[in-house]
């Protein structure tokens, strides 16, 4: 797990700050909901995926709506090694997940999954699941319509965020692509 940690922040501090990363991100192409990106480390291994944003979030406290403020949130696969590569399933929240909560993804109101903050770290905005679900994930995405992730902040707000999943399969297969 602590591998896929470092993975994930370093792949997104590289997102957030490009300049000041050894990586060069390039957005390749948008399909549907999603967009297709590959990165080359500076040890020139590539990595390639796709990433969504939120079609829509809800903020609840108490029982009641409010309102919040977030940083980058992102429903992301990213294929490790090139093509046939791994494909990881992440999850970076735009805020500081309580620690020890749960994490959900359901994908299409029935296959529902738990996502994991790595327990011996700080910074608990990102959420991952074991790596046995990854495949599993990634196959039900791909058939899916929405999935919806639902966390608990650290200040105790309920969010719920749905991503389409309008483009995946076709995203995955141009990421595979230029991973060649």
């Amino acid at each position: 797990m602590k591998i896929r940690f470092v993975f994930c922040i370093a792949f997104w501090v590289a997102l957030a700050t490009p300049l000041l990363s050894q990586q060069e991100i390039e957005g390749i192409d948008q399909i549907n909901d999603w967009i297709v990106y590959k990165t080359t480390s500076s040890s020139e291994q590539l990595h390639c995926g796709i990433m969504a944003q939120p079609a829509s979030s809800s903020y609840t406290q108490n029982g009641k709506t409010v309102k919040v403020s977030r940083g980058i949130t992102r429903l992301t696969i990213s294929i490790l090694g090139g093509r046939g590569g791994t494909e990881l399933v992440s999850i970076e929240a735009g805020f500081n997940i309580k620690r020890k909560s749960s994490v959900s993804l359901v994908i299409d109101d029935n296959r529902k999954f738990n996502l994991h903050l790595d327990p011996e770290d700080k910074i608990l905005t990102y959420a991952w699941p074991l790596y046995s679900d990854d495949e599993k994930i990634v196959s039900a995405l791909k058939r899916g319509g929405k999935a919806v992730v639902t966390m608990l902040s650290q200040r105790g707000t309920t969010v719920v965020d749905t991503y389409s999943l309008n483009g995946v399969t076709a995203g995955l297969k141009r990421a595979a692509v230029a991973c060649q």
